[in-house]
């Protein structure tokens, strides 16, 4: 006589799975902020998606904690002894959270009111600017914070375009080669015809190198 005990069928008992804000959070950057959907978070930390929203009320309400998450772990503070070489430190900040995180560009732009989980860091980088001799007012250090920031994350939301793969499996950059292949322009001229370059988060330094030349000329727009 069989000493083993029938299998029970139907529903499991146990405990139900349990997650934290940071298993959502981490699941969320893995999928992509500008990509995720709620109901693939749950499904990727193994919950249902009502027991996930007890958490998050919505998609932007995660997208919001995973921006303040990068932000306090991942970006660092102006550490250099020349306006100048803050900007660039702020400019390369940024480009390396968009390295690490796909889709953080775009989610900014489509997550209005974000850029308040980043007050704290850009305060920072006000007062050094203005501690290492700013050539301007508060009101101009904030332009030029602006004026980076914008330029940084548009080419960012571009180049992410051109690398990525379309329905056909070409990346956006060889579909812009063939969309070109046909027209009347000088292969050789690197900013009409695609280059390699439009993919490369590295090449946004000469439009920040562009905007501190201008700052140190004094130009200024009324």
């Amino acid at each position: 006589m069989s000493s083993t005990a029938p299998r029970r069928i139907g529903k499991k008992t146990g405990p139900k799975p349990q997650f934290t804000d940071a298993d959502a959070i981490h699941a969320a950057l893995e999928i992509g902020l500008s990509s995720f959907t709620m109901a693939a978070v749950a499904k990727q930390i193994g919950v249902v998606p009502s027991a996930f929203y007890r958490r998050f009320e919505s998609q932007v309400d995660l997208t919001l904690a995973a921006m303040s998450y990068v932000v306090d772990t991942e970006l660092k503070g102006p550490t250099a002894s020349s306006w100048q070489e803050i900007l660039r430190e702020y400019a390369h900040c940024m480009i390396d959270g968009f390295k690490a995180h796909p889709g953080l560009a775009a989610a900014i732009y489509n997550t209005p009111g974000c850029h308040l989980v980043v007050i704290p860091m850009l305060k920072q980088y006000i007062e050094a600017l203005k501690a290492h001799d700013f050539p301007g007012d508060e009101a101009r250090i904030s332009f030029a914070i602006d004026f980076i920031g914008d330029t940084i994350i548009g080419t960012t939301i571009a180049i992410e375009a051109m690398r990525a793969a379309q329905h056909d499996g070409n990346t956006g950059l060889e579909h812009a080669r063939k969309l070109f292949a046909d027209q009347p322009i000088d292969p050789a001229n690197y900013y009409l015809s695609p280059q390699e370059g439009w993919t490369d988060l590295d090449s946004i330094m000469p439009k920040v190198e562009f905007i501190i030349a201008g700052l140190e000329a004094g130009i200024d727009v009324e």
